[in-house]
């Protein structure tokens, strides 16, 4: 994934375009805030759907001995 970041980098600098005026651009760190708190979201729901699967599998094997 990071050699595809740095290859789209170059291209970009191919066509004249300065990645960091964009990013330092308001609108695109207000984008890159918001689906920054969507990943953290989404990977919070995940962790907790699997600490409660091995949660209830612990309590299970503990129930069977």
């Amino acid at each position: 994934m990071i050699i595809t970041i740095i290859i789209s980098i170059m291209i970009l600098s191919l066509f004249g375009v300065d990645v960091e005026e964009r990013v330092k651009s308001p609108l695109i760190q207000k984008n890159l805030n918001y689906a920054w708190n969507i990943t953290k979201a989404g990977f919070s729901w995940v962790w907790g759907k699997a600490v409660g699967l091995v949660r209830s599998d612990k309590s299970e094997n503990k129930s069977e001995k």
